[in-house]
């Protein structure tokens, strides 16, 4: 599988269901794992890989 160089974007807002904004997340676009946590010390620009694919 062909690895991008930041595979983890965010963090993209999400709204309950009044339209308020609830929480942010990170998602991943080659596994598709969402989470509102991003691995610690990887939440830089240089650096956003997905743990689980790590």
């Amino acid at each position: 599988m062909k690895r991008h160089a930041l595979p983890m974007s965010g963090p993209h807002p999400a709204l309950d269901r009044y339209g308020r904004l609830d929480h942010y997340y990170w998602r991943c676009s080659e596994c598709g794992l969402e989470t509102t946590r991003p691995a610690p010390g990887r939440a830089t620009d240089r650096d956003r890989r997905c743990p689980a694919c790590d």
